[in-house]
């Protein structure tokens, strides 16, 4: 369907205006959640980007503002529109520059060779008491450095399982929308939002 309204850039979005269009390409999807409450339920992260983002050449999100859909949005696919982004953008930190990010706010992304697959664990949270799992990968990067990158619930059984079959062959992983925190020294944990790609073609990955 292609848009015929108005379409606002993303740029001038803020919190004070009221209804408004805009057109998008979805660069990453985070991993359903669900809600254990009496209104049950499941959320999940959506990256966007616009044209301007993309002529722009951004390789990641950098925004002041998220937004939130609700029973009152509506969400059209615009088949009959050029696409202008291709593929999840990537920010990559080398390990030896992961310091100063420990324990912040900010996300991170990295890209390196898998040395090690752990099994599968299951982890109890405090909050609902409820078991999920949890998976460690080791991974080098071009610093010859190597860290430990913990994946949680659907990236363990999916994405750990598939690095896990093909560890003897050294896949090349890239991750993005990490934790970075201080268990035993430097730690990356994935998050609900966290995108993982296997084998990316980049210049990194050469």
């Amino acid at each position: 369907m292609a848009i015929t309204r108005r379409v606002l850039p993303l740029v001038i979005l803020n919190p004070y205006q009221g209804k408004w269009t805009i057109k998008v390409q979805v660069t990453g999807q985070g991993n359903m959640r669900t809600y254990k409450n009496a209104r049950g339920g499941g959320v999940f992260n959506v990256e966007l980007a616009d044209e301007d983002v993309a002529n722009k050449q951004f390789k990641s999100v950098q925004n002041d503002y998220e937004m939130t859909l609700n029973e009152n949005s509506e969400v059209e696919e615009a088949s009959n529109e050029a696409t202008f982004i291709t593929g999840t953008k990537f920010n990559f930190v080398t390990i030896d520059h992961l310091g100063p990010y420990v324990n912040s706010r900010e996300l991170v992304a990295i890209i390196g060779v898998v040395q090690n697959v752990s099994p599968t664990m299951s982890i109890r949270r405090k909050i609902h008491n409820e078991t999920i799992p949890k998976c460690d990968i080791t991974i080098a990067d071009e610093t010859k450095k190597t860290i430990v990158v913990s994946l949680w619930n659907d990236l363990t059984t999916n994405v750990g399982q598939e690095l896990m079959d093909i560890s003897d062959k050294s896949p090349i992983v890239a991750i993005k929308s990490l934790k970075v925190g201080d268990f035993q020294g430097v730690s990356l944990s994935t998050l609900s939002k966290s995108v993982v790609v296997i084998n990316l073609e980049t210049p990194e990955s050469n």
